[in-house]
């Protein structure tokens, strides 16, 4: 079974989400959390409808979803048998010193701060 998730049907949900501070604190990390939030109700869902064995799932991040999917891997409320991430952003320190002109939407991607220094501090 294959599962595909990262647009709206309604793009009025994408601005609903982007606005929703519950999920994140800028409108990208709200995005990036709630595409988390997709796969893993995804998994629920079907391994509740017996559709998939939860120990044989893989994942794969693409240009932009390789960061979803990255923060899925490293914040983990399910485990993954495989995972690709492929030509895509990181979200972290490698983006903010090879592309600072567009520094800020990574930043935003992790909550509005750089991946590094205060930013580092999650307390």
């Amino acid at each position: 079974m294959v599962l595909q998730v990262f647009e709206f049907k309604n793009p009025a949900d994408d601005d609903r989400v982007g606005s929703d501070r519950k999920l994140g604190a800028t409108p990208q990390e709200s995005f990036r959390n709630f595409q988390v939030d997709a796969y893993e109700g995804a998994i629920d869902y079907l391994e509740k409808q017996q559709l998939i064995d939860q120990n044989r799932i893989g994942i794969v991040g693409f240009s932009r979803t390789a960061c979803f999917v990255g923060y899925a891997l490293t914040h983990p409320n399910h485990r993954f048998a495989a995972a690709s991430l492929v030509d895509g952003i990181c979200c972290g320190y490698f983006e903010e010193i090879a592309y600072p002109n567009v520094a800020f939407d990574t930043n935003n991607l992790n909550g509005g701060v750089a991946p590094f220094g205060e930013g580092l501090n999650f307390g």
